[in-house]
């Protein structure tokens, strides 16, 4: 089952895809096809689903501005400088 991200159909993980789509596909014919390409692990998917859940949203909220609430209110007009 996708991730409420890529479910949702976020930006980010759309532009990504874009660009890793076309070299994806030419490395996977380099490579004999996907049929040739190992099976990813529990473990690793575990791992790929942790920082979906938990690390994404963590450095999403870092960029956020500190006081999102009060920049809603300003209509945010206040300037840097």
């Amino acid at each position: 089952m996708p991730s409420p991200q890529i479910a949702e159909g976020d930006a980010f993980v759309a532009s990504v895809w874009q660009r890793i789509r076309d070299r994806l596909q030419l490395n996977l014919r380099g490579s004999g096809g996907l049929e040739m390409a190992q099976a990813v692990s529990a473990a690793e998917l575990a791992s790929l689903q942790a920082i979906l859940d938990e690390e994404i949203p963590k450095l999403r909220r870092l960029a956020a501005p500190l006081d999102y609430a009060n920049m809603v209110r300003e209509g945010y007009n206040q300037t840097i400088g």
